[in-house]
């Protein structure tokens, strides 16, 4: 039964996923149900036991919603989103692959170095440079342009697309449109940022759908303004996008939404923007679109939030779009057809098409990847081998920092400074990085949220007081409307001030910082000069053995490894179906 795009209704597939996650033993609960305009309900739905794991639904009705959230579950479980193949420093366990092999990256790039380039945008010498001769695990793929299986490096794959293209549905066909449809939507929302691309206006007169008018019409009522844009770059994909402008609180948001179904798209696009708990969340000051760096015009947060920033040339464009219509398919029956429509768009475009099945569960499941075209994190040659080299040592440092040395150390607030001056740096990422579950409130995470501050530490314990006083500095600078205990902290800024030179002898210090500080004074200088055990204060991971370790009461590893090998076996009795994959695509004229 083919409907808005789905192969069955959405109680049937909330029941279908909700009796997968009993009997693989997951549990959640739904929360932050919201309804910010007419047709457009969204909802949070959260793994109970595993702090911060859940995902967002969104919908023209609260059924859809939910059965959106518990898809978008199904993706990130059976792909390997949601969690780790490996937790922390832990070793007992690491979820396998039967097909997986480990190859050389240099061989793979002399075989492949068209698709290498495609996927950094570098040369194949500083591919070289990068790699040397590591070895990664490899994953079977479907190709659809030759219809045959070949050989992934995955961990490239995840570095440079991320989630990306990753999807579920009801169908084989319906799942693998989403995740076609939402590598479309990455790829152009990358050009809405340059000048040079023009994107055309679609009149509202021109929206038939009468949930999709009701939805607009909803949302000038609560004093919204909306535009249409034909973000099809010329007929060729099938995108929209809208902006959405408050004139009130000057702010703006532009949200793009891909499928081969124009009312499908448009949909996407309106139930995205108001897909937050709070609308201002996704909305921009107007401002940002006069913004000369066009670097800063698209990033990964973007896309992730599904709001992009643009150019201030979206809003005065005037031009009415004759050519969108070509992009999209009308008269639809069925996803297989759509499917058929979306490989040929993007084949014609030569780009070429990877898929993997990773049904594990039994709800269609899929990871695509199309080559050049997926890729939303894109690094130059110094940050590739930064990020590749870093993020191991950042992990092993992090997990134990009460065990590193002085060099240690020293390599760690390398790390995070080059993390932060290339704006690199999240404490989301650093905390995904560790492969790690903890409760909330720990100790880690709140050095994770706050790098100056974490790296100020580093420094103190270091001695370098030059680099404490400049990471302390901005995170007083940023923070100082919050810090309960701000004059410690100022004392502390000062000593450092003070010392930089090293010229002022210890007396001299004692003495400015008491006339300003009083008895204060004594407190930071204590504390300093005891800083070999400044991270005594704080509650911190001694990770790979669980009884030395203080967050063993606090840390999800004994479920994440129950859940892990519930999953390896799923893994291990079920049969290879890249082959399936043959014969569903067998059959196109593309090729």
């Amino acid at each position: 039964m083919y409907q808005n795009g789905k192969d069955s209704m959405p109680e049937q597939t909330i029941q279908r996923i909700r009796d997968i996650l009993h009997d693989i033993g997951l549990f959640y609960h739904e929360e932050d149900w919201t309804v910010h305009i007419k047709n457009c309900h969204a909802v949070r739905l959260k793994i109970e036991g595993f702090n911060g794991k859940g995902v967002n639904g969104k919908g023209i009705s609260r059924l859809y919603a939910l059965a959106s959230a518990y898809g978008e579950l199904m993706e990130r479980l059976q792909c390997g989103m949601m969690f780790k193949r490996n937790y922390g420093l832990m070793r007992d366990i690491v979820l396998s692959y039967p097909e997986e092999k480990n190859e050389n990256i240099l061989d793979m790039v002399e075989k492949s170095n068209e698709f290498f380039t495609k996927m950094f945008k570098i040369n194949m010498e500083e591919i070289e440079k990068v790699f040397k001769n590591e070895k990664l695990n490899c994953l079977s793929y479907y190709h659809v342009n030759t219809n045959t299986v070949v050989n992934l490096p995955e961990p490239l794959i995840k570095m440079t697309a991320g989630s990306n293209g990753m999807c579920a549905g009801n169908t084989d066909s319906e799942a693998i449109v989403q995740g076609l449809s939402e590598i479309v939507e990455r790829y152009v929302a990358s050009q809405i940022s340059n000048e040079k691309v023009i994107f055309p206006n679609i009149p509202l007169e021109e929206v038939n759908s009468s949930v999709i008018r009701e939805m607009i019409e909803d949302m000038i009522c609560k004093g919204y303004r909306l535009i249409i844009k034909d973000c099809t770059l010329g007929g060729i994909y099938p995108c929209v996008g809208v902006i959405i402008l408050d004139s009130r609180l000057m702010k703006y948001t532009i949200s793009l939404g891909a499928h081969p179904v124009f009312d499908i798209a448009l949909q996407r696009c309106i139930t995205e923007a108001f897909q937050a708990s709070q609308v201002n969340h996704k909305m921009y000051p107007f401002h940002i679109l006069f913004e000369d760096d066009n670097n800063k015009r698209f990033t990964v947060d973007q896309a992730i939030i599904g709001a992009y920033i643009g150019n201030i040339n979206l809003l005065e464009e005037r031009e009415q779009s004759k050519v969108y219509k070509k992009a999209f398919q009308e008269n639809v029956n069925s996803n297989e057809d759509l499917l058929d429509f979306m490989c040929k768009k993007i084949i014609d475009q030569k780009f070429d098409i990877y898929i993997r099945d990773c049904s594990y569960f039994g709800f269609p499941a899929f990871r695509i990847y199309v080559n050049g075209m997926s890729e939303i994190y894109q690094y130059s040659a110094d940050e590739l081998h930064g990020i590749y080299e870093d993020n191991h040592l950042i992990k092993r440092y992090l997990l134990n920092i009460k065990q590193c040395s002085q060099e240690d150390l020293k390599e760690l607030a390398i790390c995070l400074e080059k993390m932060v001056q290339k704006n690199l740096f999240s404490g989301v990422d650093l905390y995904n990085i560790c492969d790690v579950i903890f409760e909330s409130g720990t100790d880690i995470q709140f050095l994770l949220e706050n790098p100056n501050f974490f790296i100020s530490i580093i420094y103190t314990r270091l001695a370098n007081y030059e680099k404490a006083y400049e990471y302390l500095k901005k995170y007083i600078d940023k923070n100082s409307y919050k810090i309960s205990n701000i004059q410690y902290f100022i004392c502390v800024m000062h000593y450092f001030k003070l010392n930089i030179s090293g010229q002022m002898d210890k007396s001299a210090v004692e003495e400015i910082l008491t006339s300003i500080y009083g008895s204060l004074a004594k407190e930071v200088i204590k504390d300093i000069l005891d800083s070999k055990n400044i991270f005594k204060n704080y509650d911190l991971p001694n990770c790979s053995d669980c009884s030395l370790c203080s967050y063993s009461d606090k840390c999800a590893y004994s479920l994440w490894l129950q859940y892990t090998k519930n999953l390896q076996q799923k893994v291990d009795i079920y049969p290879s179906k890249q082959e399936k994959l043959c014969k569903l695509f067998q059959a196109a004229n593309y090729i």
